[in-house]
Order: structure tokens, then C-alpha cells, then sequence
């Protein structure tokens, strides 16, 4: 079954010169970059230092490919890249000498290597009865082979995965109950080719209505003390079998879902997944409409590969790691839309602390009215510069609050919410030496987190004002921290009279800032959850067990992940507009620091190891904010990072994310 890693060389050395040798690699350079790279590839000894050199410019293209496809490069200058590859592997093949191809391994069979792959696949959310639909499933070395002849929808994905050289995919049906026939085009076991995408299909027939589960299940397979071993992931979809034609793939709800096999240990666990579909709503951006940073690619493959990868929501997740992100759709024209429009002048603002508030009893809810402030636990510090401001415009038209019958709980805008799995992770910076690590930052110990959910966005403007109306309150009701301000003179905030508060126009997708620490933990309390841990933060920041080691949640390079102030414009941006981490967290890093449960400490000494917030000790009048924000320097968005602020303080750089146990 398994194929040789060293075929036969495609130059016979004992029969050509070295002068003939690089005639022919020069003249393979112009049929293209892959050929002349696999021809030298069959020619040098994989232990000399000509490979090595061989391997860089490898990935300087694979490099090149992954820009272009995620829109971060444009076709000029992936032109620009491939010709100074092409004079990279002219400049090798010109000082070829006899002694660099001499010494070659004979040809012998070795197990298949686990190495970095991915995976494109569809299946279909919803099946006519009797009816039957065609799934696909590609995998291949480089992500760009997969576009090919394939019509997109919102329900193909795309994704990295640990792949080897023979893959196994079976489509299976695990309830038992047989609603599905499913019948195989292909051998569940197959050879993956360097230069082109191995696909497997599958045509199911739904037999019975209802909904049920079908199994998706893709194995590397590998030799382990000289046995065959197979590691396993395995996806989950629920299947609505209906009796009606089947809706047009537009109109669908996204659905998005990562995967990667970690093949570190010497065992690996399964890895199930599933995000059910969600009702239409104001908080998830839509992915066809965001923007990417710099010049889009010119040809119509980038540009499709651009919009699969957004459709993907790019992230790589263990199989240890297992989220579950509901996304939502949103009529908003601002979801995906990342231009804020120029400011206006500042004129009258209502007070977000109103002289009468609604306070909702156990009865009908009656007008009365607000308590006096007690008084901040000290003078508010000097805010952050305000972001640009939206333009003037009409206000909104919504009609006063709906009384909510007595007794009912009020309904949760935040919709989003991530499932990380519970792991240990190192926390803080475990090198005395890394100028780039501050001193609160130590000593790195380790934290053992339990499993919790993470709001995948900081909480927009438009969540926070569905609470204040259901609240009815720019305070604090009750508790210790009775009649302490929710927010500090929010830009984005706007009430008429004792109306409803109203987000401003163009404000609902941006993160709530201004909001206080008493504000943050006052909505999570009212929707029975609460602020993450700074243990929790930080390990969800970091991808949960996936913890690449990446300086960024999600990345080495700031700028795709992140809102920092070389980036940012000078302000802040809509949530949701970079690249996401491996647990499909988006803006851990940048766009605005975000407020955790924990008082602040000098450093990590005698700080807990299992993960709960460290609420004894220390200055518990301050919080931490984790993440960085649009205003500062990029180490401010590492994932180690830490700050601290008032309670009190609502700045324009602060916002925060929610938790649940």
C-alpha cells in the first residue's frame, strides 16, 4: 500500500554530466516553479546542504500561495514573488557541482509522514427525501489545487489539516436507524499527490424525514513501532431530511467548522464537532462582504480562493480543541463593512445615567425614581482618545420598550459563544531573557482550565443597549457595587429623554466601549453569565490546547490578527473584521483591551493554578484588561500582556467579552 519516499531519480547521474544535469533544470524553470522544484528534489541527497536550500524556497512559495489566497497579496506582487523564486532556484542549479548529487540514498520504503495538508468538503445541511445529494471531500498538499472545478456555496469549507501519505475518509451513518443510503464513488483509502487534490464522493439518500446525524470521518495513517496506526478526526453534521425541495445554499445560515490532527503524542482523541443553525441576527459579520488588508488578487481563482477562505473563517483547531461557534447572519448594511464615516461635531448628548429609570419588581414594572450615585471610588483618569465618530444622521426609530410579562427572563443578545475544552497550559512568560516579556508576566506556572464558553466577539454596542433597555438602568441596581456606573459618556450612545437608549448609526457592530468594569460584570451577571479569568482569557487567547506558541492569538504577524496603533488608523474598527485564532476567537489581540474578573497583582506569584479568577489580594479597586487595543503598540496585543484599570474607568480603548461555565 505504501509508496517509496525516494522514486527512481528522474536523471540518471551515472549517464549525464553535471553541465548536462543543469541545462535541463534551467529549462525546467520555464514550464514552471513545482516541476523544477520536484526534479531537483530527485536529484539531491535530502541530507546535503543544496536541499536545505531547496526546502527555503519552498516555503517561500507555499509562503506566497497562502497570501494570495487569503487576499493579503496582491497579483503584481505574487508575479513579483514567483520570479524572484525562479531566480532563487536558477542561482541554485547554476553552482550545482557533481559532489552535491553524489551519495544519493537508494530507493526504500518508508512509512508514511504525518506533514501539513488541507481539507475542502461539503455537506449538505439539508436533504430532499429520497433525493440524492452529492458530498465531496478533497484533500491536498497545497490549499489552491482544491479550488479547482468546484462550484462554491456557503457550505463548502476549506481548512489546514495534519495530512500523510495515504489518507483514509469515510462518510458514515451512526444512528442506526438507517435514514441514509450512502453509496462511495471512491476507495476509503487513498494516496495523496504532491501536485494535484485527491477527492472522495459520496452520494447519500435520505430515506426518512426527520433530522439525524451523519459522521465524517478522516484518519492519517502512519506506521507506529512498525505497525500500521491510524489517528482519527471525526465531524458530526445534522442532517434536516425534508419532503420540499431544498432551499438554495444562499439562503442557508453559515455554518463554520476547523479542524487539525495533533500528532505531538503517541495516541490522539476524537474530535467532534457541530454548530447548529441559528436564526438570523445582528452579530455575526457576514464573511463575503469583509474586507482583507491589502491589494485583492486580480485573477478570478485568488479572488474565489479569498472568498473560500473567508467563508472558512480561517482558524486551525486541534483535535483536542472542540468549538462550537453559532453564527448568525445580519441584514445590517454595516455587518462586514469596515468604513467608519468622518466624524461629526460633538452637540448636546443625553445623560446615560437618567433621573428616572425603569426598575422591573416582581409585579408590573413601574417609573421611579433613580437612586443618587454613591459616589466613584476615585476620580476617573484621563480617557483614551475617541475614536472617529459616525456622520449625522437620522435617529433611530424604535418604539419604547416592551414590557416583559412578569416573571420571564430576559433574552440573551449574545449568541456567539465558543466552547473551549479544559487543558494545562504554561501561563506568563517562561524566559528571564525575552526582552519582550514584562515583568508582570512572571513567573510562568502552570493552569489547568476547566471546559467554559467565550463570547467569539468583545460584546458590540448593539448587545450592550438590548441590555440596557432590558436592565433599565445606567447603574448599578443592587449588590456591593450598588448605584456605580455601567458606561463613562459612550460616543456611540443615544437616548431621547427617558426613552430607550438607541446605538447611533454605523456604531452597532463596534466593540461597547466606555463600558466600566461595574458594567461589564453587570451584564454578564444579568444574563447568568460572567468575565472570563485572566487564566481563562489568556488560554483561549492562545488557541485552548491547540496552543500553537503563536506571539498573537492566532498569528506571528500582528497585522492579521489584530488593531493595533501602526494599523488601526487612529481608531477603532468593527469586531469580527481579522483573522480569527484556532478556537474561531476573533480580536484577542487588539481593537480594544478587554476586562477580566481578576484585581491586579505586581506579578503571577502565588497566583491560582486552577484557572478561577485571583480575587483576593492584591489591588482589587483595579482590574486587569487584557488583549491590548487601536492605540497601542502591538506588544500590548501579545497574548502574555497585562494591564490593569479602575473599576470606574469607561475609557474609548476598553471593552470586554463574556463567560459561562
Amino acid at each position: 500500500m505504501n509508496e517509496p519516499i525516494y522514486c527512481e531519480p528522474i536523471f540518471a547521474l551515472p549517464m549525464k554530466n553535471i553541465d548536462d544535469i543543469r541545462r535541463e533544470l534551467r529549462d525546467l524553470i520555464v514550464e514552471g516553479i513545482p516541476e523544477t522544484m520536484k526534479a531537483l528534489k530527485a536529484v539531491l541527497p535530502p541530507n546535503s546542504a543544496r536541499y536545505q536550500d531547496l526546502i527555503l524556497i519552498e516555503g517561500r512559495l507555499k509562503e506566497a500561495n497562502i497570501s494570495a489566497l487569503r487576499g493579503t497579496l496582491s497579483n503584481d506582487d505574487l508575479q513579483l514573488a514567483y520570479n524572484q523564486i525562479r531566480a532563487s532556484l536558477l542561482d541554485l542549479i547554476n553552482d550545482l557541482a557533481e559532489a552535491d548529487l553524489q551519495n544519493a540514498p537508494p530507493a526504500v520504503a518508508e512509512p508514511p509522514k504525518a506533514r501539513s495538508g488541507n481539507i475542502l468538503y461539503r455537506i449538505p445541511d439539508a436533504m430532499q427525501l429520497n433525493h440524492e445529494h452529492k458530498c465531496i471531500v478533497r484533500i491536498a498538499v497545497n490549499e489552491e489545487l482544491l479550488l479547482e472545478n468546484i462550484e462554491l456555496d456557503q457550505e463548502v469549507r476549506l481548512q489546514s489539516i495534519r495530512i500523510s501519505d495515504v489518507m483514509l475518509v469515510q462518510l458514515l451513518d451512526p444512528s442506526g436507524e438507517e435514514p441514509f443510503h450512502i453509496r462511495s464513488v471512491n476507495s476509503a483509502e487513498q494516496f495523496i499527490d504532491e501536485d494535484a487534490f485527491t477527492e472522495w464522493l459520496f452520494y447519500v439518500k435520505p430515506v426518512r424525514e426527520g433530522t439525524y446525524p451523519l459522521l465524517l470521518k478522516v484518519a492519517v495513517l502512519e506506521l507506529v513501532n512498525g505497525k500500521e496506526r491510524q489517528r482519527e478526526i471525526v465531524l458530526e453534521e445534522s442532517i434536516q431530511i425534508i419532503s420540499e425541495a431544498v432551499p438554495d445554499p444562499e439562503d442557508a445560515p453559515l455554518k463554520t467548522a476547523a479542524y487539525q490532527l495533533n500528532l505531538s503524542g503517541s495516541t490522539a482523541d476524537d474530535a467532534l464537532i457541530y454548530a447548529p443553525p441559528q436564526p438570523a441576527g445582528p452579530f455575526a459579520p457576514a464573511p463575503a462582504a469583509i474586507p482583507r488588508s491589502g491589494n485583492a488578487p486580480q485573477s478570478a481563482r485568488r479572488q474565489i480562493a479569498g472568498i473560500v477562505r473567508v467563508l472558512a473563517m480561517v482558524g486551525v483547531i486541534s483535535v483536542v480543541g472542540v468549538v462550537v461557534m453559532q453564527n448568525q447572519r445580519s441584514d445590517s448594511p454595516w455587518v462586514g463593512n469596515d468604513k467608519l464615516p468622518s466624524s461629526i461635531t460633538k452637540g448636546e448628548e443625553p445623560s446615560i445615567i437618567p433621573d428616572s429609570v425603569w426598575r422591573l419588581e416582581e409585579e408590573d414594572p413601574v417609573l421611579v425614581d433613580a437612586e443618587p450615585d454613591s459616589g466613584a471610588e476615585g476620580t476617573l483618569e484621563e480617557s483614551a482618545p475617541r475614536p472617529a465618530r459616525p456622520e449625522t444622521s437620522t435617529p433611530n426609530t424604535a418604539g419604547p420598550p416592551v414590557t416583559p410579562p412578569i416573571g420571564a427572563r430576559p433574552v440573551n443578545p449574545v449568541t456567539n459563544m465558543v466552547l473551549v475544552r479544559g487543558g494545562t497550559f504554561l501561563m506568563g512568560c517562561a524566559d528571564s531573557t525575552n526582552l519582550r516579556c514584562d515583568q508582570n508576566e512572571f513567573p510562568a506556572r502552570p493552569v489547568r482550565i476547566k471546559d467554559f464558553s467565550l463570547s467569539a466577539t468583545e460584546i458590540t454596542a448593539a448587545q450592550y443597549v438590548t441590555f440596557l433597555n432590558a436592565y433599565g438602568s445606567g447603574v448599578v441596581k443592587a449588590g456591593a457595587h450598588r448605584n456605580k456606573a455601567l458606561l463613562s459618556d459612550p460616543d456611540w450612545l443615544e437616548r431621547d429623554g427617558d426613552g430607550p437608549w438607541r446605538v447611533k448609526k454605523a456604531w452597532e457592530q463596534y466593540p461597547a466601549v466606555n463600558v466600566t468594569w461595574y458594567g461589564a460584570n453587570e451584564f454578564a451577571s444579568f444574563y447568568n453569565m460572567r468575565l472570563p479569568s485572566e487564566a481563562e482569557w489568556e488560554y483561549a487567547a492562545r488557541g485552548g490546547r491547540t496552543n500553537a506558541g503563536y506571539t498573537y492569538a492566532g498569528s506571528d504577524n500582528p497585522d492579521e490578527v489584530a488593531w493595533y496603533r501602526n494599523n488601526a488608523g487612529g481608531r477603532l474598527h468593527a469586531v469580527g473584521m481579522k483573522k480569527a485564532n484556532a478556537l474561531r476567537l476573533y480580536d484577542m489581540s487588539g481593537n480594544v483591551w478587554e476586562w477580566v474578573a481578576d484585581c491586579k497583582h505586581p506579578d503571577y506569584t502565588g497566583a491560582p493554578a486552577d484557572g478561577k479568577p485571583w480575587t483576593t489580594g492584591g489591588d482589587c479597586t483595579r482590574r486587569i484588561v487584557r488583549g491590548g487595543s487601536w492605540d497601542y503598540s502591538s506588544s500590548a496585543a501579545r497574548v502574555r500582556a497585562r494591564r490593569d484599570s479602575r473599576r470606574e474607568d469607561g475609557l474609548a480603548n476598553t471593552g470586554f467579552r463574556v463567560a459561562k461555565d
